[in-house]
């Protein structure tokens, strides 16, 4: 699995980031309003400037069609250099070049957060156990000092410009602690945090400056357990969870009631998803998926409101390599998406949610490892909408579209809804990847008229519509030779070109008056 450093205690920790080990934390949910986004095609390809052996560890969102992705690329052995991208709307992410990152030679990142598209914090570390903290201010970016015996930097997360936390490792080749520091606009400094110097930290999220959480494990003696502590404005303090034996990797909060963290559970011969939840009082345990065997592992959680979230990760059956995996939350349980075909070996580290969609980050395999993204989103209502404004809608949600011309009546499509979107699949509401299909009520401009002499009125009528035609006049006629309601006579007559939309008079059969039909 590519997130195996999780599964290690403090030293393991130390040794992924020194070693170019895959760290990843989820940035906190965006606040910026929707906005329309040229569509993202729903999975990114290998991009030039990458190379292989790379993958993102985290994604943050700046603000309407504005996303950043962090991690590392290794093409070669000892090639390692931190990797960036961004997003502003389109088919595909811009990376950012090497020479353009400071401290990017034989560098990762870990985490991303972002508190508008001109202050973005980075972190991570070096394969010579130095800490790296970049800051984007709009324009460049630009490496900020840490405080002395930092190791490296394993998550991040900005409430504003002068509140950031961040996590990492300290200490030398020796020794090693967890530690908890904050930015106050001008300097990082160390706070004092319960329990933290034995623990590793591997996800941090902020709804504002008097409510973060902190995510990890720790040690009990010689036992490893897990580890959530909650900020509340003035010291950090640890919080109680049900049950042990597992790690939490990631942790988001949609509210001060609302906070999700995700990880593993592990014996010697499966490890499954954990998953916990804060209603505002307490954690409590929820159950989740664990579609593979032996293997199931949750990497990223984002909190998108108290009826929606989204984990990821990666799981595995038998000896097969590891597939991404999502997890939908709607408000009842966790569920199974369907992702798009990344390859034999892929993993999704991180997620975060953003008015453009919900953005997964991770790695594949073709051949080679290569970083890889991926975005859901809730497919909007746009029945009755035009093409142009429904693949707007749509788009505004984080998906693409492909378009169905029907050009003939039926499930919805009608000469009143010529030229409209009459359904989509998949249906309005469902949470999905890429691309939702509109069908579109594309029906010709001429048509023929059909021969509707003979049929009942309810099925002439049908004809008529079905065929882009309206019903004119219908006028009565005695006759004892057909059932009462059947068509005797149409104008234009049937095989008769006419404009769409255009009324076809009926005679129909009526007993005649003023003694009816004799029985």
């Amino acid at each position: 699995m590519g997130r195996c450093w999780r599964a290690g205690r403090m030293a393991g920790l130390a040794a992924a980031l020194v070693m170019g080990g895959g760290l990843g934390v989820l940035a906190g949910p965006g606040t910026a309003s929707a906005s329309a986004c040229p569509a993202f095609d729903g999975t990114q390809p290998p991009v030039a400037d990458v190379g292989a052996g790379s993958q993102f560890t985290g994604v943050a969102v700046a603000g309407p069609c504005d996303l950043w992705m962090v991690g590392h690329s290794t093409s070669a052995p000892g090639s390692q250099r931190a990797l960036i991208e961004h997003w502003t709307g389109g088919p595909s992410w811009t990376a950012v070049p090497g020479t353009s990152i400071p401290g990017a030679a034989g560098g990762l990142l870990t985490g991303v957060s972002a508190v508008s598209p001109a202050d973005v914090w980075a972190v991570g570390g070096t394969d010579t156990a130095s800490p790296l903290a970049l800051h984007w201010d709009g324009t460049s970016w630009t490496q900020k000092a840490v405080p002395e015996s930092t190791l490296g930097l394993t998550a991040v997360t900005a409430v504003s410009a002068r509140d950031v936390w961040a996590a990492g490792i300290g200490g030398d080749s020796q020794m090693h602690f967890g530690f908890l520091m904050h930015y106050d606009g001008a300097s990082w400094t160390r706070t004092p945090a319960p329990d933290v110097a034995q623990a590793s930290i591997s996800g941090l999220a902020a709804t504002s400056a008097n409510d973060v959480w902190a995510v990890g494990e720790t040690v009990d003696g010689s036992i490893p357990v897990p580890l959530v502590l909650h900020w509340d404005g003035t010291a950090w303090s640890r919080a109680l969870i049900p049950g042990g034996g597992y790690q939490l990797n990631a942790v988001s909060a949609s509210g001060p009631g609302d906070a999700w963290a995700v990880g593993i559970h592990w014996t010697s011969s499966f490890i499954s998803t954990v998953i916990l939840h804060w209603d505002g009082t307490s954690w409590t345990q929820t159950p989740s998926p664990n579609p593979g065997s032996p293997n199931n592992v949750l990497n990223g959680v984002a909190a998108i409101s108290p009826t929606s979230a989204v984990a990821v990760g990666s799981f595995s059956r038998a000896a097969s390599n590891s597939q991404p995996l999502v997890l939908h939350w709607d408000g009842h349980s966790w569920t199974q998406m369907q992702t798009p075909a990344l390859g034999s070996g892929s993993e999704l580290n991180a997620v975060a949610a953003s008015p453009a969609g919900v953005w997964a980050a991770g790695f594949w395999r073709a051949p080679n490892v290569q970083a890889s993204a991926m975005v859901f989103g809730t497919v909007p209502s746009v029945a009755g909408d035009t093409p142009a404004a429904a693949t707007d809608a749509v788009n505004s949600a984080g998906l693409s579209t492909t378009v169905t011309d029907v050009t003939t009546a039926g499930g919805g499509c009608s000469p009143a809804a010529n030229g409209t979107v009459f359904a989509t699949s998949p249906a309005a509401g469902t949470f999905t990847a890429p691309p939702v299909n509109l069908s579109v009520c594309d029906m010709p401009p001429i048509v023929t008229v059909p021969a509707v002499t003979g049929l009942a009125d309810n099925q002439a009528q049908g004809t008529l519509t079905n065929a882009g035609l309206s019903v004119g006049t219908i006028t009565l006629s005695g006759n004892c030779s057909f059932d009462p309601g059947t068509v005797l006579r149409q104008t234009p007559a049937a095989g008769t070109t006419v404009n769409r939309g255009t009324p076809v008079n009926l005679t129909e059969a009526t007993p005649p008056k003023p003694h009816g039909c004799a029985q």
